[in-house]
């Protein structure tokens, strides 16, 4: 058996093995592949717990009364299905998270703090802050942000996410949550950086901490002028998997895509793509590839040779 598909969409994989676990009941090697996947990274687990939850709400529900209307055809396709799980998995995230102090849809937002500090939310991001008289917190829950912290020694500056603790007084810099990099990066100042499995590390600017893609030093060096470049509406990518390129786009639309086809998420992007219109961005990464676009409803999108 393979693995589902979108691997940069843990809710996305984690529908389809929901629906893969309902069709082989008490399959062992089913099972292990399943353990296998939800040991490769939390997000795994925090998808599974969703999608499960959604599951359950689902079948909780009681049927509606009968009515006259004719019968709808029935899906053929088990992609139909499992587009109804995924879409039913993605609505149910957001029915299941508490509303957050500040967030951005599908476009970025700026916010000014009391203290002075410049808070630059990309699309997609939920945060909740707090600011005490020797405290300056910032939980960052979902998405990406950028920082120009107001200096105040007296009252340090600290950025929570699930696997990372930012700490500083005053500086410029990145925060990432991203779930297959939690990343770091300093244009201005310097940052403490605590995340599992090892030790405090300093970041002074033109550097980045990548805690996923860790293995003998986490640390690197980044270009600052490519720190946050969503703030200049662009996307430049050298390179880059094509299911990178479809994350980062996705933020920035309605909707959800889901990338089903093993062929294309081998596919690799350059190019400089335009923000502001996701959706001929979208066409201009694919296009080359000569893949297929179905807008199976506002909220979902199918990508397929």
């Amino acid at each position: 058996m393979t693995e589902p598909y979108a691997k940069d969409s843990p809710d996305a994989a984690a529908a389809d093995w929901l629906l893969r676990q309902q069709q082989v009941p008490d399959d062992p090697a089913l099972d292990a592949e399943l353990q296998q996947w939800l040991q490769q990274d939390p997000s795994h687990w925090r998808s599974w717990q969703r999608a499960q939850q959604v599951w359950q709400l689902t079948a909780s529900l009681t049927p509606l009364p009968r009515t006259n209307k004719p019968r709808q055809r029935r899906w053929r396709y088990p992609s139909a299905l499992a587009a109804s799980v995924l879409l039913s998995t993605v609505i149910g995230h957001s029915l299941l998270h508490k509303h957050p102090q500040y967030r951005s849809d599908n476009q970025p937002e700026q916010i000014t703090l009391t203290d002075g500090t410049r808070v630059f939310m990309d699309a997609g991001t939920e945060l909740d802050v707090s600011m005490a008289n020797d405290s300056r917190h910032l939980d960052l829950h979902k998405g990406r942000v950028f920082l120009q912290v107001s200096p105040d020694a007296s009252r340090p500056f600290q950025v929570f996410t699930d696997d990372l603790t930012v700490t500083v007084t005053g500086t410029a810099f990145l925060v990432d949550t991203d779930s297959r990099r939690n990343a770091v990066q300093v244009r201005e100042g310097q940052v403490r950086v605590a995340y599992p499995d090892g030790p405090e590390v300093v970041l002074n600017a033109g550097q980045q901490l990548a805690a996923n893609d860790c293995r003998n030093d986490c640390i690197s060096a980044v270009d600052s002028t490519h720190i946050a470049e969503w703030q200049t509406g662009y996307l430049t990518v050298q390179d880059q998997p094509l299911t990178s390129v479809l994350v980062e786009l996705g933020r920035y639309r309605s909707g959800y895509l889901w990338l089903r086809s093993p062929e294309l998420a081998q596919k690799r992007v350059t190019g400089r793509f335009k923000l502001d219109t996701p959706d001929a961005a979208l066409r201009a990464v694919l296009g080359p590839y000569n893949a297929r676009i179905n807008s199976v409803s506002p909220w979902l999108t199918i990508i397929s040779d």
